[in-house]
Parts: C-alpha cells; sequence; structure tokens
C-alpha cells in the first residue's frame, strides 16, 4: 500500500530527532466465515545502520486510535497514501534496540528498531465524533404503520439540571427522511410519573424503550405526550431551512448520486462526513441539486448549482446520462464545496446555522503550499 521514505521521530523521551527512513506498508486481509479481519503490517528501514522495525495495526479500531482525532477526512477513498503519510510523520517513532520485557529497559543495538505508535484513547474518539450524545438505544419501531430506524442518545449536558436530556434521531429507509427530536430532562420527568426507577443510569436502555413506545409521527415531526411547543424539535428535510424543497417536489427528483464525502468548514477548517445526495434540476435554471447531511450535528442544508458554475469548474459541459464519467465528473464537483457553520445565538439573522457554497476556485491545502517553499 506504501513505499516513501520518511523522516521519522527517532529517539526516546524528549531527545527525539528525525531521520530519513524507509516505510513500507503491506494490507494482510483474514476471512472468518463472513467476516473480514484487516491487519497493516509496517515495516521500517534504516538505510545508514540497516536496522530494521516492524509493528502491526489490526483492524479499523485499532488503525482510528493510531490516526488519532479529527483526521476522519484521512479514510475516504484514494487518500491511503496521505493516511499512512501521517501515521507515520505525526504518529510513529522509533528507538534503536529492542524491549526488554523483564528489566523494562531498551536494549541497544544496530539491528533492531522497536516502533511505537501515539494512540488516541477510543473514548476520546467517541466523544469527538459523537457530539450529540452516548448512544443508548438502536432498534426498528413502528410508527403511524411506518417502519422506522430510530436510534437514541443520552445528551452529556441535559440544561435543565433535571433527569437525563434524550435525543431520537429517526430515519424512514421508504422516504429516506430523518427526523430529531431532543426531549429534556423535565418532559421527561413528566411523561413517566410514577416510575421514576427508570431514571436510574442502570435503566436508561429501559428509559428508552418506553419512551419509544409512546412516539407518535406528526406530520413530518416526532413527538411525545406532553411536551410542549416551545420543545426543541429539528427536522433536517423540514421547511424551516432556507433553499429546502417541499417532500413532494423532493420524490420527483431525478438521483444521480448519494455518497459520503467529507466536506470542510470554511471557518474553522474543520472537516465533517457528510452524506451527500445530487439531484437532477430538471424544471429549474439549476442543473443539479445538493442536499448536504452532516450525522454528527443532525443538520442538514441545500445547495444549487447552475450550468455556468459545472462548466466553470469543469472546464466542459456534463452530461447527465448515467456512465462513470458522470460520477467521476459529480465527485471531482464536490471538492468543491464548502460549508459554513454558524456557533452560539444566531440573533435575529435569518441565515441557516448550516449552509454549504461553491467555491470558485479549488481549496487550497496549506500543508502543500508549505511544503512547496521548503527547499
Amino acid at each position: 500500500l506504501f513505499d516513501r521514505v520518511i523522516k521519522i521521530k527517532c529517539g526516546q523521551d524528549d531527545s527525539f530527532r528525525r531521520v530519513p527512513m524507509t516505510v513500507k506498508v503491506y494490507l494482510n486481509i483474514k476471512r472468518v466465515g463472513n467476516i473480514i479481519h484487516k491487519v497493516y503490517h509496517i515495516e521500517i528501514y534504516e538505510p545508514t545502520t540497516s536496522a530494521t522495525g516492524y509493528a502491526n495495526i489490526s483492524g479499523n479500531e485499532e488503525l482510528q486510535q493510531v490516526v488519532g482525532p479529527n483526521k476522519d477526512n484521512l479514510f475516504e477513498e484514494g487518500r491511503i497514501v496521505d493516511l499512512f503519510e501521517h501515521i507515520c510523520k505525526d504518529r510513529t517513532s522509533v528507538v534503536r534496540g529492542s524491549w526488554n520485557n523483564e528489566t523494562e529497559e531498551y536494549e541497544l543495538n544496530e539491528r533492531d528498531l522497536t516502533v511505537n505508535f501515539q494512540r488516541a484513547r477510543l473514548n476520546q474518539l467517541i466523544d469527538q465524533r459523537a457530539e450529540r450524545g452516548i448512544k443508548l438505544l438502536r432498534k426498528a419501531i413502528k410508527i403511524n404503520n411506518s417502519v422506522f430506524q430510530i436510534t437514541v442518545f443520552g445528551i452529556l449536558c441535559s440544561g435543565d439540571g433535571v433527569g437525563p436530556s434524550l435525543r431520537f434521531i429517526t430515519y424512514n429507509p421508504a422516504t429516506s427522511d430523518k427526523s430529531v427530536l431532543i426531549v429534556h430532562g423535565k418532559t421527561i420527568e413528566g411523561i413517566i410519573q410514577g416510575r421514576e426507577y427508570l431514571l436510574e443510569e442502570q435503566n436508561r436502555v429501559k428509559l428508552c424503550e418506553e419512551l419509544c413506545s409512546k412516539l407518535k409521527l406528526c406530520g413530518q415531526e416526532l413527538v411525545l405526550p406532553g411536551m410542549k411547543e416551545a420543545e426543541v424539535t429539528i427536522t433536517p428535510n423540514s421547511s424551516q431551512l432556507n433553499n429546502s424543497l417541499s417532500v413532494e417536489h423532493k420524490d420527483k427528483r431525478k438521483s444521480l448520486l448519494r455518497t459520503s464525502f467529507c466536506l470542510p468548514d470554511e471557518e474553522s477548517k474543520r472537516v465533517y462526513n457528510c452524506v451527500i445526495s445530487i439531484y437532477e434540476g430538471a424544471g429549474t435554471k439549476y442543473l443539479l441539486l445538493v442536499d448536504i447531511y452532516i450525522p454528527l450535528r443532525a443538520e442538514s442544508c441545500n445547495l444549487k448549482i447552475t450550468p455556468s458554475e459545472v462548466h466553470h469548474i469543469l472546464g466542459q459541459e456534463l452530461s447527465l446520462k448515467p456512465c462513470e464519467s458522470l460520477r467521476a465528473g459529480l465527485m471531482s464537483l464536490m471538492k468543491f464545496i464548502v460549508l459554513r457553520i454558524l456557533y452560539g445565538d444566531t440573533g435575529e439573522t435569518s441565515e441557516p446555522k448550516l449552509s454549504a457554497k461553491l467555491l470558485k476556485n479549488p481549496p487550497v491545502k496549506e500543508w502543500y503550499v508549505a511544503y512547496k517553499k521548503l527547499n
């Protein structure tokens, strides 16, 4: 998968210095029944001393720990070289010699290299990727004669100091509609009155199951008995978001592509893993209609792209006939999309908290600019 010369941190404690070493990465795939297990085997060779070190990264969970937080964009398709370049440069260090388990010290020699990885705690990764809360329950339920996939999260900070607050995310496979409902602790206490034992931490799953059984679908929104109109209810596909289309119009649109793609926030430069759906803009002055949904924030927005914008970016017209070149063209367009996220209270502005825009020029990669300046 990878064969390059990388300057790797060499030494112990804080006495590191970067030494050019040859790094090779191999992928071993083991299949047990229907389960595929991937093991990444890493070989590091120092040309000046002929010393060699080996290490394995077993499975996606360990790979995520080694890669660290805020690097989800490195897992997208076609970036395997960037992924291991990051691991080698920023997450790997070597020590000359081999580790002795009995003395708990390194025994120096010129033949061996001990390879060490910097790892992020799995809980830290989960917390950063799941700001929406801790997953408590996932199940399929029937609401108003329709089957929904529902996931319930416990929100870390309830905001009212009474009981747990819960976030319900539902998905309708038949229509691809998603909706989100946030229920605060005071409301939950009123719903389960007389069964306060469900509020205890060890009964969180039972509490979620009880509330799921009481969910009702009102129009496009989920409701619980006893909820007030002021409760926070978010429906990502609802008309409250700017530029959104009605459900009737959406159902008539011709889908061209639906995929997962990482998009950056224009201000913070943080990268979000998004679900992107691209439709043909038939009957409108736009060539393409783009729906963007961020599962991490449970927010969505829309983007409309004109034929002239497509021609400016691709340098030619884009044929919407189903073929491989259509997918390639749409994937190229997505690289020019950036998000704009408004944090905190937006005041009286009518601008949504999440929006997207199409860049006229390709986004500048700061690391590449710095790299070009090197001698």
